[in-house]
């Protein structure tokens, strides 16, 4: 329980894997300020060889995510936009609406967190909140006129190194089927750990399936 209030104090908006990874590797003697931390780093080897893959390719995972970051920060900051977080939600209710609790599953974040998201994107007046007229508890959201003509010009602008660098044809179709079958296997994960009551019962499923 400890571990978890500790990893979101630094990393607010850190999902499985990164606390996964985070949580195996804070009590390393190795420390990362002395020099760059990178995938063939010999703490790596204090691991039998399945978490020691584990690691290396969770390490790796974030790593890529932070080049996107960094490749698509200018684009963000260039129509007003926060972070690609900014971009996800309004790509998430572009072709339909949909409520605020749905939303921030689909982004995978805490109802907190989407919420700040979503009021910055309201005050920009990129979405806007409608009555749910199936549901009076809820609210909907939609995709502003200005919303639509930014995530239009955020598509158009979207020229970033491309994701699978130099690998050819046959390389990128694995690497795609790769990532799909991850995809599958966190998303059930993360489902499982909705459907539990308790936040003791939720860390208890990250630290039982944090290998990859």
């Amino acid at each position: 329980m400890q571990a978890w209030k500790d990893f979101h104090a630094v990393h607010r908006d850190g999902l499985l894997n990164d606390f996964g990874f985070w949580l195996r590797t804070k009590n390393s003697a190795a420390t990362t300020t002395s020099k760059e931390f990178r995938a063939d780093d010999k703490q790596f080897d204090k691991n039998e060889e399945q978490a020691k893959l584990s690691m290396q390719a969770g390490y790796l995972i974030g790593k890529l995510n932070q080049y996107l970051l960094v490749y698509t920060k200018p684009i963000m900051k260039k129509h007003g936009l926060h972070s690609m977080d900014d971009f996800g939600y309004l790509a998430t209710v572009q072709h339909s609406t949909i409520s605020k609790s749905k939303a921030c599953q689909a982004m995978l974040h805490e109802i907190a967190t989407g919420t700040d998201i979503i009021k910055r994107l309201e005050r920009l007046l990129f979405l806007k909140e409608l009555p749910d007229k199936t549901d009076k508890r809820q609210k909907i959201l939609q995709l502003t006129a200005k919303g639509a003509k930014v995530l239009a010009q955020l598509y158009k602008d979207f020229h970033v190194p491309d994701v699978p660098g130099d690998l050819d044809k046959k390389s990128r179709a694995s690497l795609v089927a790769w990532l799909i079958n991850l995809h599958a296997y966190h998303d059930r994960i993360v489902k499982e750990m909705r459907s539990l009551k308790g936040t003791r019962h939720s860390i208890s499923i990250i630290e039982t399936t944090v290998l990859i």
